[in-house]
């Protein structure tokens, strides 16, 4: 009766870690079309209102999302770093969004801004084909492989 007890608990993990992988994944998707918006409404704020870039963090940060991206912990938006859920190739294509707020005049920025959300959203299609991968994969998988192990227990 326990081991059947501990089979049935070992294919529950299994389940219960392939929904936390896909959450992740799912997680990572959130943050790259929180970014895309983010880049959108950066250059917004910089073409149709010339606000400063201090200004403009500041009404970033109080906006739903910005958990997400970490906004808080930006003192400067021109010192800001995609945090965890990015992966370092979309860190390192992405990041010299935000060193180089600042050094052109607004009209130049905003061309740099539309290219930089061009890429995200280069990002975004892929992490959605992902996604839909990992809907598919995950849960299944980890079914699979507490089954395997409780298979093995037995």
């Amino acid at each position: 009766m326990l081991k059947l007890l501990g089979s049935l608990l070992l294919a529950a993990a299994g389940y219960g870690i392939g929904a936390y992988w896909q959450g992740q994944r799912q997680r990572h998707l959130d943050a790259l079309r929180q970014l895309a918006l983010l880049l959108g409404r950066i250059r917004d704020e910089i073409e149709y209102r010339a606000l400063p870039l201090s200004e403009i963090l500041a009404l970033l940060q109080a906006e739903p999302g910005a958990e997400l991206l970490r906004l808080a912990d930006c003192s400067e938006l021109q010192c800001y770093r995609l945090p965890e859920p990015f992966t370092p190739q979309e860190q390192a294509a992405l990041n010299p969004t935000f060193a180089a707020l600042g050094q052109r005049p607004g009209p130049e920025s905003c061309r740099m801004l539309a290219y930089y959300q061009t890429r995200c959203a280069a990002f975004v299609a892929e992490a959605e084909r992902e996604d839909r991968q990992a809907k598919q994969l995950y849960r299944p998988a980890g079914l699979c492989g507490g089954l395997l192990a409780a298979l093995l227990l037995l």
